[in-house]
């Protein structure tokens, strides 16, 4: 019995419930179109990430070798490269420590009796 209000007026008045069916469903559209851009889908890859895949292992492993790959880091392409930045450590590491040295033993001409 509750609901017979609403039978009634659905019977005598349809085009006045339509009309507020069709102005509620335009404003529940048009809302969220004018408030937020809409997303740029110039970058496929952008935002996805498939966690857990295979897919995902592989770009993990390829930004991790990218990364590696760079100067002055473990992975290098060129062995010359890593002993010039080995030798230029040795240097700055040596020129640190000779003052020290020299204030510790003074000038010292045999070494091997160190």
């Amino acid at each position: 019995m509750g609901f017979l209000w609403y039978s009634r007026f659905l019977s005598h008045h349809p085009y006045i419930v339509l009309i507020l069916i069709f102005v509620l469903s335009s404003i529940s559209l048009i809302v969220p179109l004018s408030v937020k851009r809409f997303p740029d889908f110039s970058d496929p890859q952008l935002g996805f990430e498939a966690r857990g895949t295979i897919l995902s292992q592989r770009l993990i492993a390829w930004r991790n070798l990218i990364d590696s790959a760079s100067s002055k880091k473990y992975f290098i392409d060129n062995p010359l490269e890593f002993y010039y930045y080995l030798q230029e450590i040795n240097l700055k590491v040596l020129a640190q420590m000779m003052p020290l040295f020299f204030v510790k033993y003074g000038n010292v001409t045999n070494v091997k009796n160190l």
